[in-house]
C-alpha cells in the first residue's frame, strides 16, 4: 500500500474497471488473487488496526506536526468508515 496525498485514486484497478479506493471492492475480489473472504477480511481487520495508529507512529518518530497533517488525507478512507466496508 503506498497512500497517496495527492490523488484519491488508485493508479491500478482492483476488478480491471473501478480505481476507487473501496475495500468492499476488494474483499469481493480476493478470489482472483487466490485469497478466500474469510482470509481477506481478516487482513483488512488487522491492516486497519495497524494503519489506524499511524499518527502516534508518526508523532514517536519525531514526524513535524505539519507533515503529519499534511499526510492525514493519505489516510482519510480510515477516519470515512473504511472505504465501504462496515
Amino acid at each position: 500500500m503506498n497512500p497517496s496525498i495527492d490523488q484519491r485514486e488508485n493508479v491500478l484497478t482492483i476488478d480491471g474497471l473501478v480505481a476507487d479506493p473501496d475495500i468492499e471492492l476488494a474483499v469481493t475480489t480476493a478470489g482472483f488473487y487466490g485469497i478466500n473472504d474469510g482470509r481477506a477480511n481478516e487482513i483488512v481487520d488487522n491492516t486497519r488496526a495497524i494503519v489506524s495508529t499511524w499518527k502516534d507512529r508518526a508523532r514517536k518518530m519525531r514526524t513535524a506536526g505539519g507533515d503529519i497533517e499534511l499526510t492525514a488525507s493519505a489516510f482519510s478512507a480510515l477516519d470515512e468508515g473504511g472505504g465501504g466496508r462496515r
